[in-house]
């Protein structure tokens, strides 16, 4: 589950604990839907906040390629 800064659900994922944590992390990531006044949703948040499991360079580097994939 992915929450904003107040604990407000934004994003969510379910799936059986097999495939790896990172994979599961970027498939949440992806449900990232926030409505906005005018405009489309947002879909990428402007910072992230992660347990320590997650601070690892190739997370890092998956989510830089997600943000340079976005912006096609």
């Amino acid at each position: 589950m992915v929450v904003e800064g107040n604990g407000l659900p934004i994003g969510l994922d379910v799936d059986s604990a097999q495939p790896h944590e990172l994979t599961l992390a970027e498939r949440t990531l992806q449900t990232i839907s926030v409505p906005r006044r005018r405009g489309r949703l947002r879909t990428r948040p402007q910072a992230l906040a992660a347990d320590k499991a997650y601070d690892s360079a190739d997370f890092r580097r998956r989510l830089r390629r997600q943000a340079d994939d976005s912006h096609l």
